[in-house]
């Protein structure tokens, strides 16, 4: 899972024109919320709010 975190960081400072909210968040919400979201933090990793992710 941190893979794909870090994946999508060093991609989105490469790409100049990623929307975070209408590209990325859905990918998030999707596939890590469930884990790292406002009820549940897996790892100690929580990914709903941005200051907390990163």
């Amino acid at each position: 899972m941190k893979l794909v975190v870090l994946t999508l960081l060093a991609s989105s400072s490469l790409a100049a024109a990623v929307d975070f909210v209408r590209e990325v968040r859905p990918i998030l919400q999707k596939h890590c919320y469930s884990c790292h979201g406002e009820k549940k933090q897996k790892s100690g990793l929580r990914l709903d709010i941005k200051a907390a992710a990163f």
